[in-house]
Formats: C-alpha cells, structure tokens, sequence
C-alpha cells in the first residue's frame, strides 16, 4: 500500500515539474511571438513612412524646370507606391 502512495507521489511531483516547464516555455513564446509583432509593426511603419514622405515632398510636384515643363513625379508614380504599400499590407 506504501508502494502505491509512494508512486503516486512521485507521479504527482513529475506533473507539477512538467507543469512548471510548460508554463515557462508558454512565458518565452508569448514573448519570442509579441518581439516578432513588433518587427512587423516597424517594418509596416517604415513602408507607410517612405511612401508618406513621397507624397510629401514638395518636389513631387515640381512642373516647371526653368522653362521646361515636366510631368510631376507624383503623376508618373499614379499612386503606384501607395498601392504596393497597402497591396503588402494585405499580404501580411
């Protein structure tokens, strides 16, 4: 009957060390997981940021080059760079 009671400890000691090391692997995914979200959050701010500044950049617009005219940059690009950003936004 010890035997059993003994076993049965033993049992129970090995389910809490396997708890305890699941707990702990669980802690570290949750925070190898949260780390990788974060490199693709910067990475999706850095995309909007470059097309942003695009479109913000004054010299996007610029028609006239002394007495040439030109077709403003942001013309030729149609709204490409906008749309491949938020083209990869729904790959993601």
């Amino acid at each position: 009957m010890n035997n059993g009671i003994y076993e049965s400890r033993m049992e129970i000691q090995q389910l809490k060390e396997r708890n305890a090391f699941l707990e702990e692997a669980n802690v570290k995914l949750h925070f190898e997981l949260s780390q990788f979200n974060l490199e693709v959050l910067k990475e999706k701010v850095q995309r909007y940021e470059k097309v942003l500044k695009f479109y913000a950049n004054e010299n996007s617009y610029v028609t006239d080059m002394g007495s040439f005219k030109i077709e403003a940059t942001v013309m030729i690009d149609k709204g490409n760079r906008a749309k491949e950003a938020l083209e990869a936004l729904k790959n993601r």
